[in-house]
C-alpha cells in the first residue's frame, strides 16, 4: 500500500496560482457587474495583490472613497475586504489594527458625507458594514498568520525534539562500545608482550565488539527508517562484549514477562547499555547485576556494580544526582537516561549504594509505566 507524503493541495499552490485564481475572480465579478465605471479603481487592482498588497489597498481605498463622494456609487467594502487581507496575513496584528482604524475611518467618513443614493441605507449603517467587512478580513488575515506561525514552531519543535533523540541513540550506541574497546585495547597492550594469548584474546574480543557496534549502528538507521527499535530481547547480546571485557554481568527478569510498547522496550535497552558503559568508563567495578522487573504498571530497572563511589556522592533519587551523578564524569549518560524516562512518564534515580543503606557500588534505577502517558 502506497502512502501519498504529499502535502494537501492548497499547501502546494504558489503565489503564482492564487494569483491566476484572482484574475479569474476579478473576471467573473467584473462580468456578472458588467464592468461599471468604478472597475479601474476597485477591480481590477485585486487582481495583483497578492504581489502588491500595499499600492493596491491604496489604490482601493481611494477608489471607494472617490466614488462614494463623486459619484455616489455604491458601497465598495467587499473590494477594500479583499484588498486588505494580504496585508493582515503578513504583518503583526499592531500594524494590521492601526491600518484597519486608518481605513475604516476613511470609508466611514466617505459614506457619512457622501450624496444619499436609494438603496445604499443610512450613513451610520454604511460605516458600521465597513467596519464588520474590513474588520472581519484582518481578523482572518492575523489568524491564518497565527496559525501559520503555531505551524512553524510547531515543525522547528518537532525537528529539534528529532536531533536530540538521534544524538542520544548515537550517544548510547557508539559510546558504549567505543569504551569497551578502549578498556580490551588497554588490557591488550599491557599483556601483549608477556602474556600474547591474552593480547590475542582481547583483540578478537575488540574485532567482535566493533563488528557488534556497526550493526547497532545500522540497527539505529533501520529505526530511523521506522524497523524494530532494540528491546529487552536484546540485552543478552548487548552484554557479550562486556563480559568478553572482564566484568562479571548478571541480567535477571523479574515477575511476568510481556510485550512492551516499542519506545519502552527501546528505553529499556538504552539505560541499561548507558549505565554499562558508565561501569566500563568509571566504576572499576568487577561485577555487575542488572534487573528487569515487570509489573503491573510498569517495568523497573535495576544496574547495581560494586565499584568504588566517588567523593561527593550525596544523593539520589530524581532530586539527588551527586558528585558522581549528573555534575560528575558520567553527566552526560545520566542525563540521557533521565530524559529517557521522564519522556515516557517515568522516574528516575541515581546514586552509590550506601545511600540505599549497602555498601559500596553504584545504583542506576528507572520506573517506567505501562499504561498510556497523558497528552
Amino acid at each position: 500500500m502506497s502512502i501519498d507524503h504529499r502535502p494537501p493541495l492548497l499547501s502546494r499552490l504558489r503565489t503564482g496560482h492564487w494569483v491566476g485564481v484572482d484574475v479569474v475572480f476579478v473576471l467573473v465579478v467584473g462580468s456578472v457587474q458588467g464592468w461599471p465605471v468604478t472597475a479601474p479603481g476597485l477591480l481590477l487592482p485585486l487582481a495583483v495583490r497578492r504581489i502588491a498588497a500595499l499600492p493596491v489597498l491604496v489604490v482601493v481605498s481611494l477608489s471607494a472613497c472617490g466614488s462614494m463622494l463623486v459619484l455616489g456609487a455604491r458601497y465598495p467594502a467587499f473590494e477594500v475586504a479583499f484588498a486588505i487581507y494580504p496585508l493582515a496575513v503578513s504583518w503583526r496584528t499592531r500594524r494590521s489594527v492601526s491600518l484597519l482604524i486608518v481605513v475604516s475611518g476613511a470609508l466611514g467618513a466617505a459614506a457619512w458625507l457622501g450624496p444619499p443614493v436609494a438603496a445604499t441605507g443610512s450613513p451610520a449603517g454604511l460605516m458600521a458594514a465597513t467596519f464588520v467587512l474590513v474588520g472581519g478580513a484582518t481578523v482572518l488575515g492575523g489568524t491564518v498568520r497565527a496559525h501559520r506561525r503555531h505551524l512553524a514552531r510547531l515543525h522547528e519543535t518537532t525537528a529539534r525534539e528529532e536531533r536530540l533523540h538521534l544524538a542520544r541513540e548515537l550517544h548510547d550506541a557508539v559510546g558504549h562500545r567505543m569504551s569497551v574497546i578502549a578498556l580490551q585495547a588497554g588490557v591488550a597492550n599491557v599483556v601483549a608482550g608477556e602474556r600474547p594469548e591474552e593480547a590475542r584474546r582481547a583483540l578478537s574480543s575488540i574485532e567482535e565488539t566493533s563488528r557488534t557496534g556497526l550493526r547497532e549502528l545500522r540497527a539505529l538507521v533501520g529505526l530511523l527508517r521506522d524497523d524494530r527499535p532494540p528491546g529487552v530481547a536484546d540485552l543478552d547480546a548487548l552484554v557479550l562484549p562486556v563480559r568478553a571485557a572482564g566484568l562479571r554481568v548478571r541480567v535477571s527478569i523479574t515477575g511476568t514477562v510481556r510485550a512492551l510498547p516499542p519506545e519502552v522496550g527501546a528505553a529499556v535497552y538504552r539505560i541499561v547499555q548507558e549505565a554499562l558503559t558508565n561501569v566500563v568508563r568509571h566504576a572499576a567495578a568487577t561485577k555487575v547485576d542488572v534487573v528487569v522487573g515487570y509489573t503491573a504498571a510498569a517495568v523497573e530497572v535495576r544496574v547495581t556494580d560494586d565499584g568504588a563511589g566517588t567523593p561527593g556522592d550525596t544523593g539520589v533519587g530524581p532530586a539527588g544526582t551527586g558528585g558522581r551523578g549528573l555534575t560528575g564524569m558520567r553527566g552526560r549518560g545520566l542525563t540521557g537516561m533521565r530524559e529517557r524516562a521522564e519522556l515516557l512518564g517515568g522516574e528516575f534515580s541515581a546514586g552509590p549504594l550506601r545511600a540505599h543503606g549497602g555498601g559500596g557500588g553504584y545504583l542506576v534505577c528507572a520506573r517506567l509505566p505501562l499504561e498510556e502517558v497523558p497528552a
